[in-house]
């Protein structure tokens, strides 16, 4: 296949019509640059719908076999969104105890990733722990599957449903 432009096929039209006889390839005509007209040989041409049939009839194979798919459980399961930064504060205070800055583990013997059942204002939300509050009302933070936070409970209303293995599976 080759290019041409449009006034060269005009002014040279029976060279390009032999050509076309001799090699049996297209000549594409173009019209500013952009591709306009293909010109073709009509036994090339006969050849070329010959091919289209066979490959119609091929693509057609696979939609005659009956295909059986089995239902099965879709879940999801992704890594918890907690962070995991600096366990300490770099300095030490007085007495060489370093303050504590985060871990894995909350004061209220539940880890984060953990699958937890919790209560506020007689609803009930499903979610995992990632986070708590060390302040003078200990809160723990529950957050749904898309790690968007569900909102903060108290640690006696929140139950343990399944341990974290480190996969959140919904």
């Amino acid at each position: 296949m080759t290019n041409h432009s449009l006034t060269d096929f005009e002014h040279n039209s029976k060279y390009f019509v032999q050509q076309i006889k001799e090699t049996q390839k297209s000549i594409v005509l173009t019209v500013n640059g952009k591709a306009e007209i293909v010109i073709q040989d009509a036994i090339a041409y006969q050849k070329l719908l010959e091919r289209l049939d066979y490959a119609e009839s091929v693509a057609a194979i696979p939609q005659g076999i009956s295909v059986n798919i089995t239902p099965s459980i879709f879940r999801v399961i992704t890594r918890p969104a907690y962070f995991r930064r600096a366990l300490h504060f770099d300095n030490a205070e007085k007495g060489g105890v370093r303050k504590r800055k985060g871990g894995t583990m909350t004061p209220f013997n539940q880890r984060l990733g953990d699958k937890v059942l919790a209560e506020k204002a007689g609803k009930t939300y499903t979610g995992w722990v990632g986070g708590f509050t060390n302040a003078k009302t200990k809160n723990v933070s529950v957050y749904d599957h898309n790690w968007k936070r569900i909102g903060q409970f108290s640690p006696k209303k929140v139950q343990l449903i399944r341990r974290s293995n480190k996969l959140c599976v919904v």
